[in-house]
C-alpha cells in the first residue's frame, strides 16, 4: 500500500535573479527584443506596465487635462522616461505616468533628469505600495521637487515635497473633498 508523504521542506535560498542595467534594456529595445511590451526598469527588475483598467486611463486623462490647463502642453510629460539620480541610474529608468517640466523640453539625446521637473505622478490602483515607498525614494534622489500618488482605491492623493538630502521632508494624505495644493481643484476631480 502506497503512503502519501509530503514533500520535504527545505530552507535553500531563492535562485539568482538577473538584475538588468540601463545599458543592456536599451540594447535590447533598440534590437526589438521587447518590441510591443511595456516596461519600466526599476532596481534591475523589469517591471510589467499591465494594461491599464479604465478608472487608470480616465484618472490619467484627467490628470493631463488639468495639468495641460495650467502649466500648458509643452511642458506636460505623459508616461514618458526620466533619468534616475545617480545612486539609482545604473538600475533604473523610471515613466511617472505624468510630470510637469520646468520649461518646455527640447528633443536631446537623453531624457530630463528629475531636477529638470517640477512635478512626477503616479497613478495607483494595483502598484500603491511600490509607488508610495521604492518610487518616492528614486524620484527624491533624481532632485524630483514634489511627488504625487494618486490612490484610486482609497480616493486619495498622497503629495511629498521639501526635498532636503534626497528625501523628502513633508508628506501629506488628502482625501477627495481636500484641495490639490497649488491648484485649487478639489482630489475627487481627478478620480472623476
Amino acid at each position: 500500500m502506497a503512503t502519501l508523504v509530503q514533500p520535504p521542506v527545505t530552507s535553500e535560498p531563492t535562485l539568482p535573479r538577473k538584475k538588468w542595467t540601463r545599458e543592456e534594456v536599451n540594447h535590447m529595445l533598440r534590437l526589438g527584443m521587447l518590441e510591443g511590451q511595456r516596461i519600466e526598469l526599476i532596481d534591475g527588475e523589469l517591471i510589467d506596465k499591465m494594461g491599464q483598467g479604465p478608472r487608470h486611463s480616465n484618472a490619467i486623462r484627467r490628470l493631463m487635462a488639468l495639468l495641460i490647463r495650467v502649466f500648458g502642453i509643452e511642458r506636460v510629460s505623459v508616461q514618458a522616461p526620466i533619468e534616475a539620480g545617480p545612486r539609482d541610474q545604473k538600475w533604473s529608468q523610471p515613466e511617472p505616468d505624468l510630470a510637469v517640466l520646468n520649461y518646455p523640453w527640447q528633443f536631446a539625446p537623453r531624457h530630463p533628469g528629475g531636477n529638470e521637473l517640477s512635478l512626477a505622478i503616479e497613478v495607483a490602483d494595483t502598484s500603491l505600495r511600490q509607488d508610495s515607498f521604492r518610487k518616492r525614494d528614486m524620484y527624491a534622489h533624481a532632485g524630483v521637487p514634489e511627488y504625487w500618488v494618486l490612490d484610486i482605491d482609497s480616493r486619495r492623493l498622497f503629495v511629498f515635497r521639501q526635498l532636503n538630502n534626497d528625501a523628502y521632508t513633508e508628506a501629506l494624505t488628502l482625501a477627495e473633498t481636500d484641495a490639490v495644493p497649488h491648484l485649487n481643484v478639489p482630489v475627487a476631480e481627478l478620480l472623476g
